[in-house]
């Protein structure tokens, strides 16, 4: 469950940089990117990113069996396709890294 507190923060700045609040004349200027933190923005995003999952899937298809069973194998392999449909992750695959490990499998 999210933290309550940063929840909190995390709306408080929104109300501060709503267009209501930047056109109120009794308000001072703020800058917007002050105020909100990483942990916010994971907050607000949920998961872990698209690169995230292809590193872990990666990492079960090239586990030994005796780690990682074939099942969970096969539903990596599946993950990973799914993931890679998407243009811009497959055009990460290069920079991740991933290429060689998938070669060798």
């Amino acid at each position: 469950m999210a933290d309550q507190g940063s929840l909190n923060q995390l709306l408080q700045w929104s109300i501060e940089n709503s267009e209501e609040a930047r056109n109120d004349p009794n308000q001072q200027d703020r800058d917007p990117s002050r105020g909100i933190n990483s942990k916010m923005i994971a907050e607000l995003m949920g998961g872990p990113s698209d690169a995230d999952l292809m590193r872990e899937a990666m990492s079960a298809i090239v586990a030994p069996l005796s780690q990682v069973d074939l099942e969970n194998k096969l539903i990596a392999w599946d993950n990973f396709e799914q993931l890679i449909e998407q243009l811009d992750n497959a055009n990460n695959m290069e920079p991740m890294g991933l290429w060689q490990p998938l070669i060798q499998q």
